[in-house]
């Protein structure tokens, strides 16, 4: 009962933590006209977000091994994307906002390690359907964020959308805090220093973890070049509105709700490399087909379609992961790998907004797809099956392919 209790909790503050991320991403069009920003000006604003995350993402993942506060880490990772969110809204001038944006990355980064961990942990033979469930949440998140706040954004400022974003994250925080209470107390590791920096060489010498890092890096930086740039598209190029521009969104995201949960199951079942890439392939296909089309049926049916794949790989990334790496420093293991992630990912927008402004905006399809398709390319060299006993993980040291 714990366990399905905490699987829920765990879900729906993913699902938050996505709708402040998407949320956001369909307002930075209403702030480029609001400060008059280029495209390069929009890809760092986003950036500045992620830089954050991936200086906090290491040492948050170690804080939740060595303390097992995971509890206290979740609320607070909670509220502080509430507030800050808020506080992004209450920005007077664009010095400012870049500086709240960029606080932003602290919430999601304590969020992931706290929460994928504790989840590795309790469902040990049913790892990739939980990991899946968790991104489900995000996923959820994800795709209801762009319908609600596109509609918002039609009768009511962005400033004004922010701040009521704000009251979710702040009773989900309380609620979180009494609902995990005694699921916390089971989660907590002793580990002493000299163990815990033994277990952290043994992440920086895996060099299956490093290339696993690797394609979830690559995936990470094409998911984020699409997050930022098809709401810019939509709204500043193709002058469309906020609700029809988060119809068209939502046809991205709400398919990975399903798609999500199978391919996690699959994974279970038939191995974690085929299935990552099988969704990666597709993913870099579909991607280039949104150049191709730029607007109209076909346009839709490709991000339908990339919904279905790229949204799918993450969880299965992870659980990949956490099976090659020591039980005890589970949360270090995702820390380590949003670290990567999102350090790469900081450079996406960048890129993509800088390629925008020189190119047209269209173009950053053909960047989004040119990333994913390293990472699929990548998938090539993983070994085909690791398996593990009942309630065992697989040593650090295996993973060398085959």
């Amino acid at each position: 009962m714990k366990d399905k209790l905490a699987l829920s909790v765990l879900t729906l503050g993913h699902t938050l933590v996505h709708w402040y991320f998407q949320g956001f991403l369909l307002i930075v069009p209403f702030v480029i006209k609001e400060f008059s920003l280029s495209f390069t000006q929009a890809g760092l604003l986003v950036a500045y977000r992620t830089i954050l995350g991936a200086i906090v993402n290491i040492p948050a993942g170690a804080l939740v091994d060595w303390l097992g506060k995971r509890r206290l880490i979740l609320a607070v990772s909670i509220l502080w994307s509430a507030i800050i969110y808020l506080m992004v809204g209450l920005s007077p001038n664009y010095v400012v906002l870049q500086i709240m944006v960029a606080l932003v990355g602290i919430g999601g980064s304590t969020w992931h390690p706290a929460a994928m961990s504790t989840l590795s942990n309790r469902f040990p033979e049913r790892r990739g359907f939980a990991l899946s469930l968790h991104e489900f949440g995000a996923n959820l998140g994800d795709a209801l964020a762009p319908l609600v706040i596109g509609i918002m954004l039609v009768t009511i400022g962005w400033r004004q959308v922010l701040g009521i974003n704000a009251i979710p994250g702040i009773a989900l925080a309380v609620a979180l805090w009494f609902l995990m209470g005694k699921f916390q107390e089971s989660q907590r590791i002793n580990m002493d220093f000299s163990k815990y920096t033994a277990g952290l060489k043994s992440l920086l010498t895996n060099k299956l973890l490093i290339k696993l890092s690797g394609i979830s890096a690559l995936r990470t930086m094409s998911q984020n070049v699409i997050n930022t740039f098809l709401p810019i598209y939509l709204i500043n190029v193709l002058a469309m509105g906020s609700d029809k521009a988060g119809l068209m969104i939502a046809l991205l995201t709400l398919p990975s709700l399903a798609s999500g949960l199978v391919v996690g199951t699959i994974s279970d079942k038939t191995g974690r490399k085929s299935a990552m890439a099988v969704c990666l392939w597709t993913s870099a296909a579909m991607m280039a087909l949104l150049g191709v089309f730029q607007q109209g049926y076909l346009f839709m049916g490709s991000l339908v379609v990339l919904g279905l794949f790229l949204f799918s790989v993450r969880p299965v990334n992870f659980a990949y992961a956490l099976e090659v790496t020591p039980k005890d420093i589970g949360a270090t293991t995702v820390g380590f790998i949003f670290g990567l992630n999102t350090a790469f990912a900081a450079l996406a927008p960048i890129i993509a907004g800088i390629v925008a402004d020189r190119v047209g905006a269209v173009s950053t399809f053909y960047l989004g797809s040119a990333l994913v398709l390293g990472s699929a390319i990548l998938t090539l060299t993983l070994p085909k099956v690791i398996r593990q006993k009942k309630g065992e993980t697989v040593p650090a040291s295996v993973g060398k392919p085959s």
